[in-house]
């Protein structure tokens, strides 16, 4: 089943059949391939096209995807925009506009691309993307054409309203339908006969706007229908303002929105011209901080439908109306202090979650981040050329690389180095080896270089430890391939983090040099230096590292080929990364885990292990290592020679070779596997038809490589063989965001009662459909009840 991926609407939808209809032909047509719906501000675009792409699942192999932009800032963000709808991540130091068109290069795709008129500097990524995707197809919202040559153009008007009064037939037209529905959202008795003439004339005033009919009803808090109609008449012809230094953006709206601010105290008008710097929401003390807000003024917005509070607790602005809150901002003389307010509360923010992300509280403060990330986008964004920009970005350092922004977060780093090049020198370092460090997550090891070293430079004539300890434990993790330099580095860190007596930067640090030492055969010096690192983290509560200590325990138990204390460290250190939802970590046990359960015999479930491991990383481009691949398809390879699948092993094989020893460090059995799979396929299909297999698994692509490493009835994880019992093979998160579906919320909707972000939810849902053996959440739910999970 396609996978749709559209917002679920809080209210009914109404009307529109012939637009539906036309658009549903406009979109089976194959020469149409970029179509906008235009019109002003509020006339339901984006229902509209939601709506349209409700019936276009079954169309798309690929599926439908909605990409919101109104929270986007810059036509620069638009890749990652797409990214993130799409549940994707980038990798290396190439460009996330390549990136995201490879990626969607050979996708059968419907993209809802919404709220694009603020964007139009890059609409040569639509024309880029129709190009080199042949199969995909755009459909946007916007309140001005995109005038592009492949743009088709459907114009929206509003909904049908009667034009001149009439005696009966009112619930026919659908712009009196939408009113009477939200009048009794609000009055429950409200009665459209009582009301005919004020609701005709409403209808006709706003010309049928769905927005306007909504604020209109809107009023119904405070006032009558006929004192609605008096107010409205007073004011300008809608639609057709004669005002000039009117924004263009808001003349449809005009009316609409001044009749809202009238209405409204002097108090409320400040709070919520304030407000509109947010983006992506807010929570009530951010709005107090910067906007001056109460509790009771906010209850009072929210009751006059001006702002929303969302299942998660948070405020929401409807982005039209936060859009004319920003101008009445600007024309009070306000902004620049509020925005200033803005980047001081968001940068406290990060400063304050930096000091909670090692320990008991650190998966509350990643959400907290993580929720918050428009917002600190847009603070980012503002402060750019300032000190406090370099701080922001510097204080994110650890959320970035734990949460995979590796390609944000660098691009920050770097951006705000390049502005503030007379920032204190402590700062300065603390962004440069930040910055290192995401580079080595990303595998350039140029930069990685370059960034550490300068961070050590200009912190060694001050002694600033903390700085260096940090520059070289980056240097020592990902270094270039000289294990006796790395090792060295290692230990200049630990040594200053313990004259520092900082335990969790010691421990981050010890456990990278007991990677080396397993590298190097030292296994008795790589046990003592986990066993330190098990005491020193033995109260603290953090569950990323406690889940690297139980990666090393199993590295080591591997390498003395204790294959089954191997299984039982990866298993619990499966429960430490799934509780801090590291998807690198995971992905790494999962690869191992897959390794230990073939050594025992398991083939079947190292199989399910590889491919889930696969799965996590199809669909994000390259959110891990790319090293890791190798070994999963060396893994698949050794499966398939078992079961006597030489051709397929041999192709498996090749496509592991490309980049086996460039790109990761096996363990010596591993490559030694490795090599001797190539000499048993070899010798059991001959050398032409060897030669022939591996030509096809070179000539591969990643991408190709990944589908073929799928094929076979792809199956998941079996959780009766892991380490959780049979009846209970979820964990309580798991469990939770499971019955919440169940209970019918989508994955918006859970995210925000969990306060998590809808990424993460899906990430969720992927990894208990692999648990649970489904492929989608009706199954799921299904296998549940049957397991007893959900009561």
């Amino acid at each position: 089943m396609p996978v749709i991926n559209l917002p679920t609407q809080p209210t009914s939808f109404v009307g529109r059949e012939n637009e539906l209809a036309e658009i549903t032909t406009l979109l089976a047509d194959p020469a149409c391939r970029l179509l906008t719906i235009v019109g002003a501000g509020g006339i339901g675009k984006t229902r509209l096209a939601i709506q349209s792409a409700v019936s276009q699942q079954p169309h798309f192999a690929d599926g439908v995807h909605f990409v919101p932009l109104a929270p986007v800032a810059s036509a620069d963000l638009l890749p990652a925009a797409i990214a993130e709808a799409l549940g994707i991540s980038f990798f290396g130091s190439e460009n996330p506009r390549i990136q995201t068109i490879r990626y969607l290069r050979e996708t059968h795709m419907l993209l809802v691309m919404d709220n694009f008129e603020h964007l139009l500097e890059g609409t040569d990524l639509l024309t880029d993307l129709l190009q080199a995707a042949p199969n995909l197809k755009i459909l946007v919202t916007s309140r001005e054409r995109m005038n592009l040559q492949e743009e088709w153009v459907f114009a929206l008007d509003g909904l049908s309203y009667p034009t001149e009064s009439l005696a009966d037939s009112l619930e026919h037209y659908s712009a009196i339908q939408l009113f009477v529905q939200r009048a009794r959202q609000i009055q429950v008795p409200f009665s459209l006969n009582e009301n005919r003439q004020a609701v005709q004339s409403i209808c006709r005033q706003v010309e049928g706007m769905p927005l306007g009919l909504e604020l209109a009803a809107s009023w119904l808090r405070v006032m009558s229908c006929p004192q609605i109609v008096m107010q409205m008449a007073a004011s300008l012809d809608f639609l057709r303002t004669p005002l000039r230094n009117v924004p263009e953006r808001h003349r449809s709206l005009r009316v609409v929105f001044d009749q809202s601010w009238r209405l409204l105290s002097d108090d409320e008008q400040a709070v919520l011209m304030k407000l509109s710097v947010f983006r992506g929401g807010f929570n009530l003390d951010a709005a107090v901080c910067v906007a001056d807000a109460t509790l009771l003024l906010m209850a009072s917005l929210v009751d006059k439908s001006l702002i929303r509070l969302n299942a998660s607790k948070r405020y929401e602005l409807h982005e039209l109306f936060r859009q004319y809150a920003a101008d009445q901002l600007l024309d009070a003389g306000m902004a620049s202090v509020t925005i200033e307010r803005h980047v001081t509360y968001f940068l406290n923010l990060a400063e304050r979650a930096e000091a909670h992300l090692f320990g008991p509280e650190q998966i509350i403060w990643f959400d907290r981040l993580e929720i918050d990330m428009d917002n600190l986008r847009a603070a980012y964004a503002r402060s750019t050329e300032s000190e406090m920009g370099l701080r922001l970005a510097a204080a994110l350092g650890w959320f970035f690389s734990e949460w995979t922004y590796w390609n944000e977060g660098l691009g920050w780093l770097e951006q705000t180095l390049a502005t503030n090049p007379n920032s204190p020198v402590p700062l300065r370092a603390k962004a440069l080896h930040r910055a290192g460090g995401l580079a080595g997550h990303l595998g350039d090891q140029r930069r990685l270089r370059m960034y550490c070293e300068e961070a050590i430079a200009i912190s060694q004539p001050t002694h600033d430890d903390w700085n260096i300890a940090w520059a070289l434990c980056h240097l020592g993790l990902y270094g270039d391939g000289d294990l006796k330099e790395s090792a060295t580095h290692l230990e200049e860190s630990a040594a200053l983090f313990r004259q520092l007596n900082d335990p969790m930067g010691l421990a981050h640090t010890l456990i990278r040099l007991s990677w080396i030492a397993i590298m190097q055969k030292n296994i008795p010096y790589a046990r003592s230096i986990v066993d330190e690192v098990a005491v020193l983290i033995l109260d603290t509560g953090d569950a990323i590292i406690s889940g690297w200590v139980h990666v090393t325990m199993g590295r080591i138990a591997q390498t003395l080929h204790d294959f089954t204390q191997a299984r039982n460290a990866f298993e619990n250190g499966i429960l430490f990364f799934d509780q801090a939802r590291t998807i690198e970590g995971i992905n790494l046990i999962l690869i191992s885990l897959a390794g230990v359960e073939m050594k025992l015999g398991s083939f079947e479930r190292a199989q399910k292990l590889y491919k889930t491991a696969l799965i996590k990383h199809r669909g994000r481009i390259l959110l891990v290592n790319q090293s890791h691949m190798p070994s999963i398809f060396a893994g698949l390879a050794t499966i398939a020679k078992s079961r006597g699948h030489f051709e397929r092993a041999a192709r498996l094989l090749a496509a592991a070779n490309e980049d086996w020893l460039l790109q990761f460090e096996p363990l010596d059995a591993e490559l030694n596997s490795y090599e001797s799979d190539i000499v048993a396929v070899r010798a059991v299909m001959g050398e032409a038809a060897f030669a022939e297999a591996w030509a096809v698994g070179k000539a591969m692509t990643n991408g190709q490589a990944e589908a073929y490493a799928l094929e076979d009835n792809t199956s998941f994880i079996d959780t009766t063989r892991t380490s959780h019992s049979a009846d209970q093979p979820l964990t309580q998160r798991e469990l939770e965001i499971l019955r919440l579906t169940a209970d019918g919320l989508n994955s918006r909707e859970v995210a925000e009662r969990l306060v998590l972000s809808v990424e993460t939810i899906r990430w969720y849902l992927k990894l208990i459909y692999s648990k649970l053996d489904v492929h989608s959440r009706s199954e799921a739910i299904a296998r549940a009840k049957a397991l007893n999970l959900l009561v």
